[in-house]
């Protein structure tokens, strides 16, 4: 028993809601992926792309400073900090100021629309 907290089980709901969205997580992250992989059709570029979008804002919110609002600002709308906050079990411990599902409809956005984006310009140059 670490830090005060029990083993998790999966008869806890919360535990079952992280469980159950990191699952979603990995499956939005790929879609948000193939989106972008048909947008840009090269494998290197795609790859890039994608570690930029997830990683990129994390890292700004690392290096530069700035105001607390500012920080969550970014943490709301970048796609891997909100998504990650479905995995928080302990109440004000997720990496973003966001409730777990409401992170995750903001990564399914992103996904929805890079896929959507991706489809226009694959089917309009493969015309």
């Amino acid at each position: 028993m670490a830090l005060g907290y029990g083993p998790p089980t999966l008869s806890d709901p919360t535990f079952r809601r992280a469980v159950l969205g990191t699952v979603l997580y990995l499956v939005l992250v790929s879609l948000l992926s193939a989106g972008i992989a048909a947008g840009v059709r090269h494998n290197g570029a795609a790859v890039g792309a994608v570690v930029a979008l997830l990683y990129g804002p994390y890292l700004v919110t690392l290096i530069v400073p700035m105001p607390a609002h500012t920080l969550h600002l970014i943490q709301k709308i970048s796609p891997m900090t909100a998504g990650l906050a479905v995995q928080s079990t302990v109440a004000g411990s997720a990496t973003a100021p966001l409730q777990p599902w409401g992170g995750l409809a903001v990564l399914a956005a992103y996904a929805a629309g890079l896929l959507a984006v991706g489809g226009v310009l694959f089917k309009v140059r493969d015309a």
